[in-house]
């Protein structure tokens, strides 16, 4: 993207708000998926400065985090997701020892005491924009949270699984 245009003027985001937003964006993941990373940065703070929404924000937070994992900088992508998911109302803590990833499992256990495959099949699609957001940045976590934290991505997964359950499925929660 050498011959990007600059980000966009100030009253483009009053004349036209949305179509600002989405162009800006489609700027910041093209120059993510062409390593441009520093491009992906500018653009990301031109929505970050200027989007209204949250979930606008958390998804230009998703191509953020998808480029620090694409440069191998996976403390900031785990940093930073576990951010975004504080914002959407999700925590996802690491486990400091063996007796709370137990009890974690423990209760994902209890969770699903007595529901069948076919139960876990039917359960309805998620359709909450949040949950859904989440389910996603959760997806952008595993791979950084397997490589540099493994108590935090037991965490990780046992929160998609709850979410799911709570939630419905996401496509996201084949994942997990």
């Amino acid at each position: 993207l050498p011959h990007a245009p600059a980000p966009a003027a100030e009253d483009a985001w009053q004349r036209q708000y949305e179509l600002t937003r989405d162009v800006c964006l489609g700027a910041a993941e093209a120059a993510y998926l062409s390593t441009a990373f520093a491009e992906t940065e500018r653009w990301a703070a031109e929505v970050l400065l200027h989007a209204s929404r949250l979930l606008e924000k958390v998804r230009v937070q998703e191509v953020r985090i998808q480029a620090y994992v694409a440069q191998g900088r996976l403390p900031e992508a785990i940093d930073l997701a576990l951010e975004v998911l504080k914002r959407l109302g999700i925590e996802c803590a690491e486990a400091a020892d063996e007796a709370q990833v137990l009890a974690a499992l423990q209760q994902m256990h209890t969770a699903l005491a007595g529901k069948s495959l076919e139960e876990l099949l039917r359960l309805p699609a998620m359709t909450d924009p949040g949950k859904l957001a989440a389910a996603r940045v959760i997806d952008h976590l595993l791979v950084p949270a397997f490589i540099v934290a493994p108590k935090l991505f037991v965490g990780v997964v046992l929160k998609m699984m709850h979410i799911s359950l709570e939630w419905g499925h996401s496509p996201e929660s084949a994942v997990v």
